[in-house]
């Protein structure tokens, strides 16, 4: 009976133990493909397509506001919209980017308004300028340019105007728009460079220098000049909006590549520029104040509470405000010959860019 008993149960396990097992399952055999047919499977993702071939253009630049324009229209991919690889450049001073542009190492430059510069544009008719970049306006209501005397001599009274400069030790560096405004505040009391002691240093050496007593006075832009300021050795004495006006400080110009050779080109990178000129005219929004702390390295707050030069909207540069510079320039022996419109700038490029922007 117990035999019986033991025999049932381990049959009616068996039975359970079948029921619950689940077959092995088979490999699935692909459909086979129809005889004759060249139909391949698709892969596993879509090939991307082809990229445009973009055209690199060579440009100087630093890490300054002035270059707001340019960084704009890196970051915001409008160079590439119109075909463009960007390739920048840096250089301490614009004035080491006029000989890149003449050789053609440089396609385009952006920089200031200097003797050296316009000499070339006098010399080289395959080199215009084709935009503005920047410009003092007698309006403005903020100050970027200005000339600035260490402190301790202006609290003692022994500097209280251009008329006491006499003798000082003045940082001038080449004939640009710094040393014009120095010039010009040096002749309201009829002195001239010969009246002072002249330097020249670097401006990463600025603070330094006015802080030791190593010079005397500065005619500088910003932040160097807000720098200066707030350092608590130096004492603002006159800007270049009161004492010269108007005045075109910096502007975009073409060598031959961009002029000549490829003027298509030349069009689409000032159709480029000029929408990062649309992009600067928003003003001090957070993107913009972000994008341009990561391309100089400045703290937002001083990018924020930095003069920001007005740029035209139409791209034209102001050939009038420049004349009296030239005038100066020539006097002084820096520049050879003042230079008409028609060699200052060419509006053939411009035109044809805003007319790309509106197709």
């Amino acid at each position: 009976m117990k035999k019986d008993t033991l025999l049932l149960i381990v049959m009616i396990l068996i039975l359970v133990l079948s029921a619950c097992t689940k077959p092995i399952s088979q490999p699935v055999e692909p459909p086979a493909t129809p005889a004759g047919s060249t139909e391949t499977a698709a892969p596993a993702e879509t090939e991307p397509a082809q990229q445009q071939e973009l055209t690199t253009v060579k440009i100087n630049y630093g890490p300054q506001l002035s270059f707001a324009p340019i960084f704009f229209a890196d970051v915001e991919g409008y160079f590439t919209e119109f075909g463009i690889k960007i390739e920048m450049v840096e250089l301490n001073r614009s004035t080491a980017a006029v000989p890149l542009l003449v050789s053609g190492d440089l396609d385009a430059y952006a920089g200031t308004i200097n003797a050296g510069f316009l000499n070339t544009l006098y010399l080289e008719p395959n080199i215009r300028i084709v935009a503005d970049r920047g410009r003092v306006s007698a309006t403005m209501d903020c100050t970027n340019q200005g000339f600035v005397v260490r402190k301790d001599l202006y609290e003692s009274g022994a500097v209280r105007g251009p008329e006491d400069l006499k003798g000082l030790k003045m940082v001038v560096s080449a004939a640009n728009p710094s040393a014009y405004l120095a010039a010009a505040y040096l002749q309201q009391a009829g002195l001239t460079f010969a009246d002072i002691e002249e330097t020249d240093i670097p401006s990463t050496a600025y603070l330094d220098a006015m802080a030791g007593g190593n010079v005397d006075a500065i005619s500088t832009v910003e932040p160097t000049l807000s720098r200066l300021i707030a350092a608590g050795n130096s004492v603002l004495l006159a800007t270049m909006e009161d004492v010269v006006g108007d005045f075109q400080t910096s502007v975009l110009a073409f060598g031959k590549k961009l002029l000549v050779d490829d003027p298509d080109l030349g069009a689409r990178f000032l159709a480029a520029y000029m929408k990062g000129v649309a992009k600067y005219n928003e003003g001090k929004t957070e993107h913009n104040l972000q994008v341009l702390a990561e391309k100089t390295g400045l703290d937002i707050e001083e990018i924020r509470n930095s003069c920001w030069l007005p740029i035209s909207e139409d791209g034209i540069p102001q050939y009038d405000s420049i004349v009296p510079f030239m005038d100066w320039a020539v006097r002084e022996n820096f520049l050879e010959h003042a230079i008409t419109e028609d060699q200052f700038w060419t509006p053939d490029p411009l035109e044809k860019a805003l007319q790309l922007l509106k197709e």
